[in-house]
């Protein structure tokens, strides 16, 4: 499958808060990926990329925090 780079100013109207975003679409035109402008979307960079990296973890084993700050302070004690 080919992709290419469309902007979004395809219909000569830029909306202002979509400013600094490229979509990469397919042959057909249908949108498959968004490439952000970090100069102006640094600040929200940081919270897609929590919530993708929560997303990939959502079927991992769950650790209650307590059994995991344990391991922890017993992990720093024999470092010690």
């Amino acid at each position: 499958m080919n992709y290419f780079i469309c902007e979004k100013s395809i219909r000569n109207e830029i909306v202002e808060f979509m400013k600094g975003l490229q979509y990469i679409v397919d042959e057909k035109g249908k949108k498959k990926a968004v490439l952000l402008d970090l100069d102006i979307y640094a600040d929200k960079w940081e919270d897609i990329y929590d919530i993708l990296v929560s997303y990939s973890r959502r079927n991992e084993k769950r650790i209650k925090w307590e059994v995991l700050k344990n391991s922890l302070h017993e992990t720093k004690r024999k470092a010690n």
